[in-house]
């Protein structure tokens, strides 16, 4: 057990990295503005077709409320009380958020 040799791996070699000439660098930057807007777009298409089947399931537990309510004398009435809750929340209207008013512009 004379020759002991460990094994000591190469360094991979990298490569010289070429630094990139200003237009280079423009055309990466518009490159990636138009990839993060694509995605953006299609964050938004997707909210809005779960918004959508938010809603249905919405219209549809409604509907089941109201077939409870129709045959409120086969349901517990706590069960029916909490159908009516919710029938008298759907049908509340939406409170939006009065939007700030704009300040008036300093005269000088």
């Amino acid at each position: 057990m004379g020759d002991s040799k460990k094994f000591v791996p190469k360094q991979a070699e990298q490569p010289q990295q070429k630094k990139l000439s200003y237009e280079e660098l423009t055309q990466v930057a518009n490159e990636l503005h138009q990839q993060t807007q694509m995605y953006a777009q299609r964050m938004q298409q997707m909210q809005n077709q779960m918004q959508e089947l938010a809603r249905g399931e919405r219209i549809q537990v409604l509907g089941f409320a109201f077939k409870v309510l129709e045959h409120s004398d086969k349901f517990h009435e706590a069960f029916v009380n909490q159908m009516i809750e919710l029938v008298q929340e759907a049908l509340q209207p939406v409170e939006t958020k009065p939007e700030p008013a704009a300040e008036p512009a300093k005269q000088e």
